[in-house]
């Protein structure tokens, strides 16, 4: 990768998806049906060493992994609805429940402090963003969104204050942690059920970018 030009790190004969970077940027951890059905592997990306199994039920694959690099956040498929879970790396034998319930719970991202994840569940009938303890102790905090459902790109600040995400109408919004306040950045209405806007903040958090 010095080179400029991307590496191939995966050869078998599954789909492989939703890669995440660990913190150090030494592993990368995705999704695959190489065995048939859904789990989630690990591999340096350097191919240093052959993949490892992390997972295996029925994980969409993974979403973010935790600023320590300690943990891993996945999405689950049950039965009837979406759970998030959180899996220890440090060779703990089950997966921490988080967010489980009868209700989808999507879009899991920790906050770069390591103390909360910030997800969207639909547990009051319609989405909502919860903020929770990292640990899953307490209840999550439940913030009623201003925008026009379908939210998507759900994204912390380097900072930890706010959190910023998009919606149906494929506008982008801020909230405020601390307050709960809510700025609409963007005004185009494109209405649609597929996410298009994305964005990226900068590394102090005043600023961030958008298409």
């Amino acid at each position: 990768m010095d080179d400029g030009r991307g590496q191939r790190i995966t050869f078998d004969p599954g789909d492989e998806f939703a890669p995440v970077w660990s913190p150090d940027g030494s592993r990368v951890a995705f999704g695959t049906t190489r065995n048939g059905r859904p789990e989630i592997w690990s591999r340096p990306a350097d191919r240093s060493s052959a993949a490892i199994q992390l997972m295996v039920a029925s994980a969409e694959g993974p979403l973010d992994w935790s600023p320590d690099g300690k943990f891993l956040l996945y999405r689950d498929a049950g039965v009837d609805d979406y759970d998030l879970r959180v899996m220890p790396l440090d060779g703990e034998p089950a997966p921490l429940d988080f967010g489980v319930s009868r209700f989808n719970e999507t879009r899991g991202q920790f906050s770069p402090d390591g103390r909360w994840i910030a997800y969207f569940s639909d547990a009051g009938g319609e989405y909502a963003l919860h903020i929770a303890s990292q640990d899953g102790r307490g209840s999550a905090r439940v913030v009623s969104l201003e925008g026009a459902g379908f939210y998507a790109n759900l994204q912390w600040s380097p900072d930890s204050k706010y959190v910023s995400f998009s919606d149906n109408e494929h506008a982008i919004w801020m909230l405020d942690v601390t307050t709960g306040t809510q700025t609409r950045i963007s005004n185009n209405i494109i209405y649609g059920p597929n996410p298009v806007l994305q964005h990226a903040w900068s590394p102090d958090s005043r600023l961030f970018a958008y298409i």
